[in-house]
Order: structure tokens, then C-alpha cells, then sequence
């Protein structure tokens, strides 16, 4: 970011999403807490649980973003559509946090988290280093109508974002980025528009 040097930066969460979990982090935190002192002692540990905590707190890439903004002074924007979060996010307390989808997690068996998150950055690098987007890799929801429209949503704003400002940066996920050569796609988009992309696995930065 630093190398970069935005005048705005935008992340691939929603305006919903930052304000409803603000609200709602500690909340939750909280009562996975409670629940976890209720897991067999032999679960706590379990990768699955890391994740789910990962979860309930705000995204890292928000919280790295914000902070990078607020010492550079320059705005820091969520520019998602927010429709996945308004359905999802406030069925947590009910169907997430529970005990019994605990044990269901930790039941699988137990994964290195370094290993766990290695295992995406190769799918990763398959997909977009070797330009192979096949739908074991990224799944058939990348290629979804929902999906699109999503992504069609989320260049709107980054275009309309670019035009305001001299260098924007937009922080997301990398299945974004994967191009069937069909389907409408941000990584179809900044091909055309001749960006400048970069995936970041892990401590390696590539080009793409």
C-alpha cells in the first residue's frame, strides 16, 4: 500500500456489514466465549474454532485498510453490495453461535491452520497465476448470476470512485479476479481498463 501510494482506498465488504458488526462484535465474541467453555476441552482448539473467532471479528482486510487511511489521511470507502450480509449477518446469533454447530465444526478432523491456508493460496495461484479457472478451483458460485451481478455492482462504485479520485486502490478477494471468459468479472474489468492487479498470498505479492 505504502509502494502504491492511493489517494482512496475500497474494500470488498458492505456499508451494512462494517456498521451492523460494529454493533454486534463484542456481542458475539462474547457468547462464543460461553459456548467454548461448554466444548469438550479436547475441541477448543480445534482449527475450526480459530476460524469461526476470525469470523465474528471485523474483516482484517477493513481493519488494515482503515488504519492504512487514517494515518495517510485519505478516505477509506465499503463498496459491496451488502445483499449477502443483510441475509446472512443477523442469523449469527440463532445458527452460528450454538453448541451444537460447535461440535458439528470440530467434529471433522482437526488441520494445521497454516496448512489450511496454504491449501487456498495454492487454489489461489492455480486459478489466476496459471490462468486456469476451472469450477473445482473456485467453485460453481463464482460463476453464478448472483455473483456477476455483484461484481457489476462493485465496479460501478470502484469506476465511479476512480473518476473522483487519482489512484484507487480496491482491496477484495481473489475469486474476483477469475476470468471464464464468459461471465462478467472484476478481473475481466481490469484487464480491459489495463490495471494494475496483485495477488497477495500469504507473505509473497504476485503480478498478475
Amino acid at each position: 500500500m505504502e509502494t502504491l501510494r492511493p489517494t482512496c482506498v475500497a474494500v470488498e465488504i458492505s456499508r451494512f456489514s462494517v456498521n451492523f458488526r460494529k454493533r454486534h462484535e463484542q456481542r458475539w465474541l462474547k457468547r462464543f466465549q460461553e459456548l467454548l467453555e461448554r466444548l469438550p476441552e479436547k475441541r477448543r482448539c480445534h482449527f475450526r474454532i480459530e476460524l469461526l473467532k476470525r469470523q465474528l471479528r471485523m474483516p482484517f482486510e477493513w481493519e488494515c485498510a482503515t488504519r492504512f487511511c487514517s494515518s495517510c489521511n485519505i478516505p477509506c470507502h465499503p463498496i459491496d453490495s451488502g445483499d449477502l450480509s443483510r441475509q446472512e449477518l443477523p442469523w449469527w446469533d440463532k445458527e452460528l453461535l450454538r453448541l451444537d454447530n460447535l461440535i458439528l465444526a470440530t467434529e471433522e478432523p482437526d488441520e494445521d491452520l497454516d496448512t489450511y491456508f496454504q491449501s487456498h493460496y495454492q487454489r489461489a495461484k492455480m486459478a489466476l497465476l496459471k490462468k486456469n479457472p476451472s469450477s473445482n478451483l473456485v467453485g460453481g458460485l463464482v460463476f453464478d448470476p448472483h455473483w456477476c451481478k455483484r461484481d457489476e455492482i462493485i465496479s460501478r462504485r470502484l469506476m465511479d470512485l476512480s473518476k473522483r479520485h487519482d489512484r484507487t486502490v480496491y482491496i477484495g478477494g481473489w475469486m474476483h479476479l477469475v476470468d471464464d471468459g464468459r461471465s462478467f468479472s472484476l478481473g475481466r474489468l481490469g484487464r480491459k481498463l489495463n490495471s494494475k492487479m496483485f495477488l497477495i498470498t500469504g507473505d509473497e505479492c504476485h503480478k498478475l
